[in-house]
């Protein structure tokens, strides 16, 4: 069994799949808070029944899952993720809803074959789609306007980890001939036995490029403290009761930032399809 977060009835939650084409579900990163529900439980019977578990899920689900099962079991294999935080869903709800988006999507990720885009969906039709810079709901969230308050306080950002394997964006990667003919890589790390031997049975599955740690903890923020704290965070939270998350997200010095990079990235959009209107490339 493999779990994994999808969303179900505008829901992210944990679920089990045990084939292939159920694993497709979980495919995409998803920035916002997922219920656990009962599959910490789920999980505990498959194991105690003697079946294969991979379990992914941020540090501190990790954690919260072994602390649940109270002891160590060898058919459980962990993967976490390097985490920048969580939004709470009903943020994202919120803002979908504004964005005219009805409320029957039945998938949201923030990763796809755009990059890093925010895109809703229902049965493969695309509702809404903005990258990043031109998002002003993942701009707030890159920035450590909206991530739930103890994010900002993690005790999993470290390279103390909970998982078997972690897995994450690999910030500031240097190229080599090896890999320059690759875009997009994962740094990833084994932290047990256990994750040890699932890395050497993908065998060429995974291509796989040694570099050194430090490399790694240099640029990615979130393996050394966590997300930092935006300064306008009380002012959001002040004012979110009585105006909504727009409204108040409108009201931080956030926007002003927010909407100098959003003209920015249009205008060196409408540069580049001008360039290929002109030139065909």
């Amino acid at each position: 069994m493999v779990y994994g977060t999808r969303f179900e009835n505008q829901r992210l939650v944990f679920a089990g799949a045990e084939t292939v084409d159920g694993l497709l579900a979980f495919q995409g990163s998803r920035y916002v808070h997922a219920y656990v529900g009962d599959a910490y439980l789920q999980i505990e019977q498959h194991l105690k029944a003697g079946r294969k578990v991979l379990f992914t899920g941020t540090p501190c689900q990790v954690h919260g899952l072994r602390q649940f099962l109270r002891k160590d079991y060898d058919n459980l294999v962990a993967i976490d993720l390097v985490c920048h935080g969580v939004a709470p869903l009903s943020y994202l709800n919120e803002y979908l809803r504004d964005r005219g988006v009805d409320m029957d999507y039945d998938n949201v990720v923030f990763r796809g074959k755009k990059g890093m885009s925010l895109v809703a969906k229902r049965n493969n039709e695309v509702l809404y789609s903005k990258y990043k810079l031109n998002d002003l709901f993942y701009t707030a969230y890159l920035k450590g306007l909206i991530s739930r308050e103890n994010c900002y306080t993690c005790p999993y950002a470290s390279l103390s980890r909970y998982g078997d394997i972690t897995v994450g964006d690999f910030w500031g990667l240097k190229r080599t001939r090896q890999i320059a003919d690759h875009p997009f890589i994962s740094v990833m790390f084994t932290n047990t036995e256990s994750g040890n031997r699932l890395l050497a049975d993908c065998g060429d599955k995974v291509r796989c490029v040694e570099q050194p740690l430090e490399m790694a903890t240099k640029s990615n923020g979130q393996l050394n403290h966590p997300c930092p704290r935006h300064e306008g965070r009380d002012k959001f939270l002040a004012l979110y009761s009585r105006h909504g998350l727009v409204k108040s997200i409108k009201k931080t010095s956030l926007y002003k930032t927010f909407l100098k990079t959003s003209l920015r990235y249009r205008a060196l959009l409408f540069a580049s399809k001008l360039k290929h209107l002109i030139y065909g490339k």
